[in-house]
């Protein structure tokens, strides 16, 4: 590992066509790592073309630079972020032995990531007027558009992605909607046959400092989460919240999670291949848990050593969740996973 993600973060993972890779940036520039079986290796020797301007504005925010990742069909990495200090949504696509960059000056970023087939992916983010969205491929086209969506023309995002045989989910927030069912605050997309479309609220008419932050999808279920600001005297604090989605019934149910208000937020939610729903989250500190079909969730593991935001499951079956752990500087980046102890890299 180079020296230069001693002062860094894990912000994205990723597991498909063969590989586990994931997505590192410090106070120096982003890295992508790849998973050999036994260690995690950078993918090249030097980090993302001209992410050093966006290394210290990812240490602040990790969602707005180097956001997240995917593995194409084609087996080639994608990262997505912003082209800062411009304002325009930024693709990096691996080639070969170096990167090349794709900038649309759109007023936006992009934060995820997903791989819909062949060498396409679809990407979504942060507009100042609607949704930022990137579908199709570099290798052909590539379609920039902002998403308008119900209300005052205002800023509105996707920050998470989740892709299944339905189509890609995204969830994440309309800030120009007055939060009726009409005009929805918090909101979840698909995208089908080349069009983004609003799913009903998960929250209801319950949706009062509800934030959503990370989705997950199945052939049948969309699973939602992310947290509930509670506000009342002598008490301030987020409650992590979570929601599923039946794709058949189209109607939601919130699951009730043990002992919320300890866990802060959800940040992460899987879906392993196996079935199991895993989640993570924290504020500032963390906690894994896990639901299996028909049963409630159990948190499995916790510590106030670490802030984790990211899960996968590799091609070996393992699950994996990545962050970071606070120091004195920009923190250390570090995975934790079933069967392992915490380690950095």
């Amino acid at each position: 590992m180079p020296a230069e993600l001693d002062n860094g973060l894990i912000v994205s993972l990723y597991s498909g066509s063969g590989r586990d890779v994931a997505l590192a940036v410090s106070t120096v520039g982003a890295w992508t790592l790849e998973f050999d079986g036994s260690n995690w290796n950078t993918v090249g020797d030097d980090p993302l073309p001209g992410s050093e301007s966006l290394a210290m504005r990812a240490i602040a925010d990790p969602s707005g630079a180097a956001s997240a990742l995917c593995v194409d069909g084609t087996g080639k990495v994608q990262v997505v972020g912003a082209d800062f200090p411009s304002t325009g949504a930024q693709i990096w696509s691996e080639g070969v032995g170096n990167w090349t960059t794709t900038t649309a000056k759109m007023p936006g970023f992009l934060q995820d990531v997903v791989a819909v087939g062949g060498e396409d992916i679809a990407a979504a983010g942060t507009g100042e007027t609607g949704v930022a969205t990137t579908t199709g491929s570099i290798h052909s086209e590539l379609k920039f558009e902002t998403v308008q969506l119900p209300g005052v023309q205002n800023e509105a995002s996707l920050v998470d992605l989740a892709v299944s045989s339905g189509g890609v989910y995204g969830c994440g927030f309309n800030d120009g909607g007055d939060g009726s069912p009409e005009e929805p605050r918090q909101i979840v997309m698909r995208y089908a046959n080349d069009e983004w479309t609003l799913l009903d609220t998960p929250c209801g008419q319950d949706c009062f400092g509800v934030g959503l932050a990370a989705i997950a999808a199945t052939p049948t279920e969309v699973y939602v989460g992310g947290s509930r600001f509670i506000s009342e005297p002598g008490r301030a604090q987020e409650s992590a919240w979570l929601a599923v989605y039946s794709i058949e019934m189209q109607e939601w149910q919130e699951i009730v999670l043990p002992e919320a208000d300890s866990l802060g937020r959800v940040s992460a939610i899987l879906v392993a291949s196996d079935g199991v729903v895993y989640l993570t989250g924290g504020e500032s500190s963390a906690w894994i848990a896990r639901k299996e079909a028909a049963s409630e969730p159990v948190v499995e593991w916790s510590s106030h050593d670490v802030v984790l935001w990211s899960l996968a499951e590799l091609d070996d079956g393992q699950i994996v969740a990545g962050g970071v752990e606070p120091g004195l500087a920009a923190g250390r980046p570090v995975l934790f996973g079933r069967g392992l102890s915490l380690a950095g890299f």
